[in-house]
Protein backbone atom coordinates (compact mmCIF):
# COMPACT_ATOMS: atom_id res chain seq x y z
CA UNK A 1 0.00 0.00 0.00
CA UNK A 2 1.77 3.44 -0.94
CA UNK A 3 2.29 5.87 1.87
CA UNK A 4 -0.73 8.43 1.20
CA UNK A 5 -2.00 11.75 4.15
CA UNK A 6 -4.66 10.74 5.36
CA UNK A 7 -6.58 13.47 4.04
CA UNK A 8 -5.65 11.34 0.85
CA UNK A 9 -6.45 8.24 2.10
CA UNK A 10 -10.11 9.79 3.35
CA UNK A 11 -10.15 11.74 -0.29
CA UNK A 12 -10.67 8.15 -1.86
CA UNK A 13 -12.28 6.40 0.07
CA UNK A 14 -14.71 8.58 1.75
CA UNK A 15 -17.18 8.49 -0.61
CA UNK A 16 -17.23 4.43 -1.08
CA UNK A 17 -17.28 3.65 2.60
CA UNK A 18 -20.28 6.39 3.65
CA UNK A 19 -22.17 4.04 0.39
CA UNK A 20 -21.83 1.20 1.64
CA UNK A 21 -23.02 2.87 5.48
CA UNK A 22 -26.17 4.17 4.28
CA UNK A 23 -27.19 1.40 1.99
CA UNK A 24 -26.36 -0.77 5.20
CA UNK A 25 -28.73 1.10 7.48
CA UNK A 26 -31.15 1.05 4.57
CA UNK A 27 -30.42 -2.72 4.36
CA UNK A 28 -30.39 -3.81 7.40
CA UNK A 29 -34.07 -4.31 8.28
CA UNK A 30 -34.17 -6.45 5.18
CA UNK A 31 -33.51 -10.02 6.71
CA UNK A 32 -33.07 -11.48 3.67
CA UNK A 33 -35.02 -14.25 4.43
CA UNK A 34 -37.05 -14.16 1.30
CA UNK A 35 -33.75 -13.90 -1.41
CA UNK A 36 -33.13 -15.69 -4.49
CA UNK A 37 -31.31 -18.45 -2.09
CA UNK A 38 -33.30 -18.95 0.26
CA UNK A 39 -34.19 -18.74 4.08
CA UNK A 40 -30.60 -17.69 5.81
CA UNK A 41 -29.29 -21.31 7.06
CA UNK A 42 -26.45 -22.30 8.86
CA UNK A 43 -24.36 -25.45 9.26
CA UNK A 44 -26.11 -29.27 9.32
CA UNK A 45 -29.28 -28.14 9.33
CA UNK A 46 -28.79 -26.95 5.86
CA UNK A 47 -28.46 -23.07 6.44
CA UNK A 48 -26.66 -21.15 4.15
CA UNK A 49 -24.19 -18.43 5.72
CA UNK A 50 -23.97 -15.23 5.10
CA UNK A 51 -22.44 -14.17 1.88
CA UNK A 52 -19.25 -11.50 2.52
CA UNK A 53 -21.67 -8.77 1.14
CA UNK A 54 -24.43 -9.33 4.20
CA UNK A 55 -21.28 -9.20 6.66
CA UNK A 56 -20.28 -6.07 5.20
CA UNK A 57 -23.46 -4.42 5.29
CA UNK A 58 -23.80 -5.49 8.71
CA UNK A 59 -20.84 -3.93 9.60
CA UNK A 60 -21.17 -0.50 8.47
CA UNK A 61 -24.42 -0.81 9.52
CA UNK A 62 -23.37 -0.20 13.43
CA UNK A 63 -21.01 2.47 12.71
CA UNK A 64 -21.91 6.28 13.68
CA UNK A 65 -20.27 9.07 11.55
CA UNK A 66 -19.22 11.75 14.47
CA UNK A 67 -18.47 15.11 13.80
CA UNK A 68 -14.86 14.74 14.88
CA UNK A 69 -14.58 12.34 11.98
CA UNK A 70 -14.45 9.37 13.95
CA UNK A 71 -16.43 6.64 13.01
CA UNK A 72 -17.48 4.81 16.12
CA UNK A 73 -18.51 1.38 16.48
CA UNK A 74 -21.76 0.80 18.21
CA UNK A 75 -22.45 -2.58 18.66
CA UNK A 76 -20.52 -5.20 21.16
CA UNK A 77 -17.44 -4.15 22.62
CA UNK A 78 -14.65 -5.89 24.27
CA UNK A 79 -13.53 -4.06 27.94
CA UNK A 80 -15.94 -1.45 26.96
CA UNK A 81 -13.14 -0.31 24.63
CA UNK A 82 -12.32 -2.40 21.60
CA UNK A 83 -15.67 -3.36 19.37
CA UNK A 84 -15.70 -7.15 18.03
CA UNK A 85 -16.89 -8.30 15.03
CA UNK A 86 -16.99 -12.09 13.29
CA UNK A 87 -15.79 -11.75 10.03
CA UNK A 88 -14.64 -14.88 7.65
CA UNK A 89 -14.96 -17.13 10.17
CA UNK A 90 -12.72 -14.98 13.05
CA UNK A 91 -13.87 -12.84 15.77
CA UNK A 92 -11.95 -9.47 14.80
CA UNK A 93 -11.67 -6.47 17.12
CA UNK A 94 -13.31 -3.73 14.40
CA UNK A 95 -10.82 -1.61 13.91
CA UNK A 96 -8.67 -4.63 12.06
CA UNK A 97 -12.32 -5.69 10.42
CA UNK A 98 -12.51 -2.26 8.57
CA UNK A 99 -9.10 -2.05 7.80
CA UNK A 100 -9.74 -5.62 5.79
CA UNK A 101 -13.07 -4.92 4.72
CA UNK A 102 -11.31 -1.24 2.91
CA UNK A 103 -7.95 -2.50 1.88
CA UNK A 104 -7.89 -6.22 1.96
CA UNK A 105 -5.89 -8.48 4.14
CA UNK A 106 -3.74 -7.35 7.00
CA UNK A 107 0.43 -8.05 6.57
CA UNK A 108 1.00 -10.75 8.57
CA UNK A 109 3.05 -9.94 12.12
CA UNK A 110 1.52 -5.94 11.24
CA UNK A 111 -0.90 -4.38 13.79
CA UNK A 112 -3.60 -2.01 12.90
CA UNK A 113 -3.12 1.13 15.09
CA UNK A 114 -5.29 4.05 15.04
CA UNK A 115 -3.93 8.13 14.46
CA UNK A 116 -7.19 9.58 16.74
CA UNK A 117 -6.21 7.04 20.28
CA UNK A 118 -9.92 5.93 20.05
CA UNK A 119 -10.20 2.22 20.16
CA UNK A 120 -13.99 2.57 19.35
CA UNK A 121 -13.44 4.31 15.92
CA UNK A 122 -13.17 2.40 12.78
CA UNK A 123 -12.82 5.47 10.39
CA UNK A 124 -10.65 3.58 7.74
CA UNK A 125 -9.04 7.15 7.14
CA UNK A 126 -7.93 7.12 11.15
CA UNK A 127 -6.18 3.49 11.05
CA UNK A 128 -2.64 2.69 9.94
CA UNK A 129 -0.61 -0.17 10.03
CA UNK A 130 2.09 -1.05 12.30
CA UNK A 131 4.49 -3.02 14.39
CA UNK A 132 4.41 -3.77 18.03
CA UNK A 133 6.87 -1.79 18.73
CA UNK A 134 5.23 1.18 16.62
CA UNK A 135 2.05 0.75 19.23
CA UNK A 136 4.32 0.98 22.40
CA UNK A 137 6.10 4.20 20.74
CA UNK A 138 2.51 5.59 19.90
CA UNK A 139 1.25 5.09 23.81
CA UNK A 140 4.71 6.72 25.10
CA UNK A 141 3.99 9.72 22.33
CA UNK A 142 0.96 10.47 23.10
CA UNK A 143 1.07 10.55 27.20
CA UNK A 144 -0.86 6.99 27.72
CA UNK A 145 2.34 5.34 28.97
CA UNK A 146 2.23 6.87 32.39
CA UNK A 147 -1.06 6.50 33.12
CA UNK A 148 -0.66 2.37 32.17
CA UNK A 149 2.33 2.46 34.88
CA UNK A 150 0.70 4.87 37.43
CA UNK A 151 -2.24 1.67 36.82
CA UNK A 152 0.09 -1.07 36.17
CA UNK A 153 2.23 -0.66 39.92
CA UNK A 154 -1.22 -1.51 41.81
CA UNK A 155 -0.99 -5.00 40.40
CA UNK A 156 2.52 -5.79 39.08
CA UNK A 157 5.64 -6.17 41.41
CA UNK A 158 8.98 -7.01 40.40
CA UNK A 159 8.33 -10.75 40.80
CA UNK A 160 5.17 -10.49 38.52
CA UNK A 161 7.49 -8.33 36.35
CA UNK A 162 10.01 -10.95 35.84
CA UNK A 163 7.89 -13.82 34.83
CA UNK A 164 6.18 -11.59 32.06
CA UNK A 165 9.79 -11.14 30.81
CA UNK A 166 10.36 -14.46 30.81
CA UNK A 167 7.24 -15.90 29.94
CA UNK A 168 6.26 -13.65 27.10
CA UNK A 169 5.87 -15.29 23.16
CA UNK A 170 4.68 -13.18 20.70
CA UNK A 171 1.12 -13.79 19.24
CA UNK A 172 0.96 -16.27 21.82
CA UNK A 173 -2.69 -16.81 23.19
CA UNK A 174 -1.06 -18.32 26.78
CA UNK A 175 1.89 -16.03 27.08
CA UNK A 176 1.03 -13.23 24.75
CA UNK A 177 0.03 -9.93 25.83
CA UNK A 178 -3.65 -10.17 25.90
CA UNK A 179 -3.40 -13.50 27.84
CA UNK A 180 -0.43 -11.78 30.34
CA UNK A 181 -2.61 -9.15 30.60
CA UNK A 182 -6.14 -10.96 32.08
CA UNK A 183 -3.65 -13.31 33.80
CA UNK A 184 -2.90 -10.18 36.03
CA UNK A 185 -5.66 -8.11 35.30
CA UNK A 186 -4.17 -5.69 33.55
CA UNK A 187 -4.41 -3.89 29.71
CA UNK A 188 -2.56 -5.26 27.21
CA UNK A 189 -0.43 -2.35 26.46
CA UNK A 190 0.51 -2.28 30.04
CA UNK A 191 2.26 -5.49 29.71
CA UNK A 192 3.94 -4.43 26.04
CA UNK A 193 5.14 -1.61 28.54
CA UNK A 194 6.42 -4.02 30.86
CA UNK A 195 8.42 -6.48 27.72
CA UNK A 196 9.67 -3.29 26.44
CA UNK A 197 10.82 -1.97 29.43
CA UNK A 198 9.20 1.66 28.60
CA UNK A 199 7.37 0.98 32.50
CA UNK A 200 10.17 -0.78 34.99
CA UNK A 201 12.97 -0.12 32.75
CA UNK A 202 15.44 -0.31 35.91
CA UNK A 203 14.52 -3.33 36.34
CA UNK A 204 16.65 -6.12 34.89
Amino acid sequence: MSKRSSVNILAALGKRVVRRLVAAKRRLVVKMAHSEAGPRKYGNQGYRKETRQERELAFWANVKIKESGCWDWTAAKRDGRYGTFMLDGKNERTHRASWILTFGKIPQGKWILHKCDRPICVNPGHLFVGTHKDNVDDMVHKGRSARGERAARTKLNGKIVDFIRRKYERFSRTFGTVALGRKFGVSSQSISAVVTKVNWKYRP
